[in-house]
């Protein structure tokens, strides 16, 4: 049982939300580098609202594919490619497995992590934690990062684009937690920030 009454979270270091924010993402990056390695969910390949060399003016944009999972080679597939780039910043567009893999890639060369959410559908663009799966697309383990993202741009014109199941799905994400919340307060344990 824990005694105390600390109470310990976790939070990216900077939250910007609003419209057209991509079209501020060159301005978000100056402090962090020049060279910007862009993981792009293949979902958003095809959106022609998304054509980012335009909008990064001052920055050398590295823009690469994501193959749909987040596991142990594509993490060693990016992380190879960013490390070529010379990469300052390891940025992910698009869903949840996408972030987690820009994470992974972004803890293991030590860079800054940029995180832009595609959908309001999961917790994935806040949280210090990557989903690891199986080529098959099993669970296989989670892993804590030591911190959360630099920053999270949501620009929210480009997720009310987002497929209206996502948007639900981020509601049920949302219930979910707030039982996760509660069920870890009445058990009095810590969570994994801290031992609040």
């Amino acid at each position: 049982m824990i005694s105390t009454r600390s109470r310990a979270f976790g939070a990216p270091s900077r939250y910007i939300q609003g419209p057209d924010e991509l079209d501020h993402l060159a301005e978000h990056a100056a402090p962090y580098g020049r060279r910007l390695f862009l993981i792009l969910d293949p979902a958003l390949l095809e959106d022609p609202d998304l054509r980012l060399e335009s909008r990064l003016a001052g920055l050398e944009l590295t823009q690469v594919r994501f193959n749909g999972e987040c596991t142990e080679a594509e993490v060693a597939r990016l992380e190879a490619l960013a490390r070529r780039q010379e990469a300052d910043i390891i940025a992910g567009l698009g869903g949840g497995k996408t972030l987690d893999t820009a994470k992974m890639v972004a803890a293991q060369l030590g860079t800054a992590l940029f995180i832009i959410p595609s959908s309001a559908s999961n917790d994935a663009p806040t949280s210090a934690m990557s989903v690891l799966y199986t080529e098959e697309g099993a669970h296989l383990r989670c892993v804590l990062h030591r911190r959360a993202a630099d920053l999270v741009l949501a620009d929210s014109k480009l997720i009310a684009r987002a497929p209206l199941r996502l948007f639900v799905a981020g509601l049920g994400d949302a219930l979910s937690t707030w039982f996760e919340a509660r069920a870890n307060t009445r058990s009095d344990t810590a969570n994994y920030i801290g031992s609040g």
